[in-house]
């Protein structure tokens, strides 16, 4: 967990020092964009005591930005609450904060270098860390985790899109279930995982 702590922290400073760097230049705000959005959430793992599918439903929210270094790559920051709740018993669940920067790849764009198309197809993939809150024991579980999704966008205008983004989100450490209770019987930490699927909007500032 302590490796993973420090490697997201270097991940991170390094994506802070690159975009202070290219702050300095004039088309610093061209190049970024806002997005949010909301959707689905169903979670694979862990599953002792649980049937995972109870706990999907559509409680995901997510908000962050896009850092355009060129016409391929780019690099995103996101936060993300998503709440596991049970579809018949509301007094259990877990509820998880979730921090990401990733690195992105602009997938049209390898394939055809010019194009006028309004969409536009994007892979992401990175690092960070979640923190985990039960609905029914007390304290909080720090996980590291691993995010990688496809996201295509519709351009509505020069500013304005429109996108679906699908993930899967891996957790290292996982100590809560879904339910809220401890993630494995024997009471030691699992891997767990959840797939997303948000519908959202994208912003650029200039």
């Amino acid at each position: 967990m302590k490796k993973q702590l420090v490697l997201t922290l270097c991940l991170l400073i390094t994506i802070l020092l690159a975009i202070k760097t290219q702050a300095q230049q004039s088309d610093f705000l061209s190049r970024t964009t806002l997005e949010a959005g909301l959707g689905y959430h169903r979670p694979t793992a862990p599953s002792d005591n649980i049937t995972t599918s109870d706990f999907a439903g559509f409680k995901s929210f997510y908000a962050g930005a896009l850092y355009e270094i060129d016409e391929l790559w780019g690099l995103r920051a996101t936060y993300a609450y998503n709440a596991f709740e049970h579809k018949d018993e509301k007094a259990t669940g877990l509820k998880i904060h979730k921090v990401v920067a990733e690195v992105t790849l602009n997938i049209i764009s390898t394939i055809q270098q010019q194009t006028s198309t309004p969409f536009e197809v994007m892979a992401h993939a990175g690092l960070g860390l979640s923190l985990g809150k039960s609905e029914i024991k007390s304290g909080s579980d720090m996980m590291g985790n691993i995010q990688m999704g496809i996201m295509p966008k519709y351009h509505i205008s020069e500013q304005w899109s429109l996108l679906v983004d699908a993930s899967y989100v891996l957790n290292f450490s996982q100590d809560y279930g879904y339910q809220g209770a401890a993630a494995q019987i024997s009471g030691k930490s699992a891997i767990g995982g959840y797939f997303l699927a948000n519908l959202g909007v994208a912003y650029k500032l200039n």
